[in-house]
């Protein structure tokens, strides 16, 4: 008996990957052991879609396909939401049915993920994130994870990272040309025109990992 690995996700006909039956005058026993004991060091990539496939043991014959595909991230329903968080939206894409789905934007993990299909998957976003655009040091040494309050707006967060000057769980809006201070530091910087931009990249993986190539929609959700 032969068997044969399909893609999960393009279209018939023309999904076929490989094909695979007994050589002349081998016996479907010795078939089905030689694949059986192959089975873990095999995949396949669809040269379609970037889906992968492996082998496991099939108990009623020789072997099976295996779905070891990484998520693919295509488009997002919403753009833009609050700086807090919170908004349910639907990524769209390809195997995000598959393993145990992370979305993540701007690197931090979504609150909920639900009604996940191969195509799409309903998520919530965490608690945004300023990416801020600074104009001139006045005081260096700012620290990542002190405190930073704009001196005119009042608006606070915390510092994530400092090439680029990112900052967590912006409490308000920074405004144009504003001075800012570090809590503990006491480090002083003025904002540009353009205070902030809150564009984070949305990613996609499992424990399969991250596709290099449709793994991220770069700049697919902005915080206001």
């Amino acid at each position: 008996m032969s068997f044969s690995i399909d893609c999960a996700y393009c279209p018939s006909p023309g999904n076929m990957l490989m094909s695979f039956a007994p050589g002349a005058g081998q016996d479907q026993a010795t078939f089905d052991a030689a694949w059986k004991q192959a089975a873990s060091d095999y995949t396949v990539e669809c040269p379609g879609c970037g889906a992968q496939f492996g082998l496991e043991n099939n108990p009623g014959g020789s072997v099976q396909r295996m779905n070891m595909s990484k998520p693919r991230i295509d488009s997002l329903t919403l753009g833009s939401g609050a700086r807090t968080g919170g908004e349910a939206l639907y990524i769209i894409g390809s195997a995000l049915d598959v393993g145990a789905l992370v979305v993540k934007f701007g690197g931090k993990p979504a609150l909920e993920i639900t009604n996940r299909t191969a195509t799409q998957a309903r998520v919530v976003t965490p608690v945004g994130q300023y990416t801020l655009n600074i104009a001139s040091v006045t005081t260096p040494g700012f620290i990542v994870g002190e405190g930073v309050r704009g001196l005119s707006s009042g608006a606070r967060a915390s510092i994530a990272s400092l090439s680029p000057f990112v900052v967590d769980f912006p409490l308000a809006a920074f405004t144009s040309g504003e001075e800012i201070q570090g809590d503990a530091s006491g480090a002083k910087a003025t904002l540009d025109a353009v205070p902030y931009s809150g564009a984070v990249d949305v990613t996609v993986e499992n424990e399969h990992g991250q596709r290099v190539n449709g793994g991220a929609v770069v700049n697919g959700f902005t915080y206001l």
